[in-house]
């Protein structure tokens, strides 16, 4: 996987943007299932010790944390033990991920957000961009 941000923590994040398609986007593209996404990555947002990784990087060899959860975590100020880790290990760096993509504000504007992106158009879903499980992205 080429490393597009020299600067960015190494290791558990690629780049310092939300992909084009990140979930936690409100410009994103694209939509999962919201009873999908509310199972998985909001299962991880209230657990608030497993970090969500990039749908991008599913079963590959390097499975990423989304950039996006990141920076929707630090956002709403919510803890996560796992993220925290990262930073005290000095492997997550906030301070070098970019601000300039706008991030929903809350779980529920992405689950909404999800919804309206479905109904609106349904051959658009992310789920197709996600690897299958053994190959590399």
């Amino acid at each position: 996987m080429e490393d597009h941000d020299a600067d960015a923590p190494k290791h558990l994040i690629h780049g310092r943007h939300p992909c084009s398609s990140c979930p936690f986007r409100v410009d994103g593209d694209g939509w999962f299932d919201p009873d999908t996404l509310d199972h998985s990555v909001g299962d991880n947002l209230r657990s608030g010790y497993y970090a969500h990784r990039c749908h991008k990087t599913l079963h590959g060899k390097k499975e990423n944390i989304c950039v996006g959860f990141l920076r929707f975590l630090a956002h709403n100020g919510q803890q996560n033990t796992l993220v925290e880790m990262g930073v005290l290990a000095g492997i997550i760096d906030p301070k070098t991920l970019s601000n300039d993509v706008p991030i929903h504000t809350s779980w529920d504007d992405v689950l909404n957000a999800h919804e309206a992106r479905m109904l609106n158009d349904p051959d658009d879903s992310i789920a197709s961009t996600v690897p299958p499980q053994g190959q590399t992205p």
